[in-house]
């Protein structure tokens, strides 16, 4: 039995892939899930060792709010060491052929998280519509509904979890463009380890955690961007996607300076490049466009021929997939007879989600060009074995007002070149 979910990032020019190992995922989870133990979702190799050999009783205090009450009284037995769940910050997921939801009690680290995990697979014939399920004796290797209580998480995994085999799931309302929504009945999940064949094994003398009339309701919404749109550039911005004003950010440079979005409002365009120190592609773009003007590359060059047109290259990663270090953005530029002051670091190792672009309502935890890509969507789009871009990434910015005009990922989008000639026409 295979339940192995791998969220990989597949770089690429056109249709030609780039080599290394990485990606702007982490390492791919080797349960059946991706597990959220930060402030964003967790895709670590450790297969759930964080609740893995933890044999003490959970007598944490309960944690039943008004939020998570269906209007009827909960029905907790006297067995229950933990109850109820204080669903602080929730999301819909969506993520290959899983779906459900996923509730966090914080924010910050260390925190809990309850998952609802419904895998619609012929083998697991997960929950893919309204309706009532049975929870009764179904263990994780083979579950299609799956829920699961995971306590003390941080980037280092969770101290304990636990898991549902007994009660109800009662999914009232499925509608994508609108909400995920319904309630758990008489849900009971025992403490349990999680081996790397997925059998979920109760521990001894473990506790129990009860979520009865426990309620969930999110948004499951088609990014979009517009709604807002300002003639002139604003410092927290209108949005993230196209025809929203971008807000600033602050990105390091190789030459060892901060550089600042919005140092460029007032002009006519910005063009962002995305790129990493192991894509071939990559190089290749830059040395062609390095050779173009005259062997060595400036953002006064570019502006002196097109005036108005600031550019950025924006790296993600080095060479080995990780993060770039000042000393190696620095020998990077110096390769590529590129001024460092022109490239930015961006890469976040804590991770920051993502929303997808389609699957509306599915998200990614990224590291590689974070910062970016938390101000300005790259319009991820799931395919098979996870979601997909392409590097070099070309991003384009109405220098006026800081509105996103052009994604090279979107499909109609046209050519950079286009789209650039028009700005500085203007």
């Amino acid at each position: 039995m295979n339940r192995l979910t791998t969220l990989a990032l597949c770089f690429a020019l056109s249709t030609v892939a780039c080599g290394g190992d990485g990606g702007t995922s982490a390492d791919p989870d080797t349960s059946s899930q991706v597990d959220d133990t930060s402030t964003v979702e967790d895709t670590s190799t450790d297969g759930d060792t964080g609740a893995g050999d933890d044999t003490s009783v959970d007598t944490a205090e309960s944690t039943d709010t008004a939020s998570t009450d269906t209007g009827e009284g909960p029905n907790y037995p006297a067995t229950c060491t933990a109850t109820g769940f204080a669903n602080n910050h929730e999301r819909y997921l969506a993520t290959g052929d899983r779906r459900g939801y996923i509730a966090l009690t914080d924010d910050g680290v260390p925190r809990d998280q309850l998952r609802i995990e419904l895998y619609q697979t012929e083998e697991y014939g997960g929950a893919s519509t309204v309706g009532t399920y049975d929870l009764d004796g179904i263990n994780y290797a083979d579950c299609g509904n799956c829920i699961r209580v995971r306590t003390g998480c941080d980037a280092d995994g969770c101290d304990k979890q636990y898991y549902a085999d007994a009660g109800r799931l009662v999914i009232e309302r499925w509608e994508v463009g609108g909400k995920f929504e319904g309630h758990l009945e008489d849900v009971v999940l025992k403490e349990v380890t999680i081996g790397d064949d997925f059998v979920s094994t109760p521990v001894e003398g473990g506790g129990e955690w009860c979520l009865d009339q426990f309620r969930f309701s999110v948004d499951i919404v088609a990014p979009s961007g517009g709604a807002n749109l300002q003639p002139t550039c604003v410092t927290e911005g209108t949005g993230v996607f196209l025809q929203d004003n971008v807000g600033d950010f602050t990105l390091p440079n190789c030459a060892g300076g901060q550089v600042s979005l919005h140092e460029s409002c007032g002009d006519k365009a910005v063009w962002l490049i995305g790129g990493a120190g192991w894509c071939v592609p990559c190089h290749a773009f830059l040395e062609a466009l390095v050779a173009d003007y005259g062997g060595y590359l400036t953002r006064e060059k570019i502006d002196q021929r097109f005036p108005g047109l600031s550019t950025y290259i924006v790296l993600g990663e080095d060479n080995h997939s990780g993060k770039p270090t000042q000393q190696y953005c620095a020998n990077y530029a110096e390769e590529l007879g590129i001024d460092p002051a022109m490239i930015l670091i961006d890469h976040d190792n804590a991770g920051v989600e993502i929303p997808y672009y389609d699957p509306p309502g599915g998200w990614l935890a990224v590291t590689s060009f974070a910062t970016t890509f938390e101000h300005i969507n790259p319009y991820l789009t799931e395919s098979t074995g996870g979601p997909s871009l392409g590097i070099p990434f070309f991003m384009v910015l109405r220098g006026a007002n800081m509105e996103y005009v052009y994604n090279d990922i979107v499909d109609g989008a046209g050519d950079v070149d286009d789209v650039l000639n028009a700005l500085l026409a203007e």
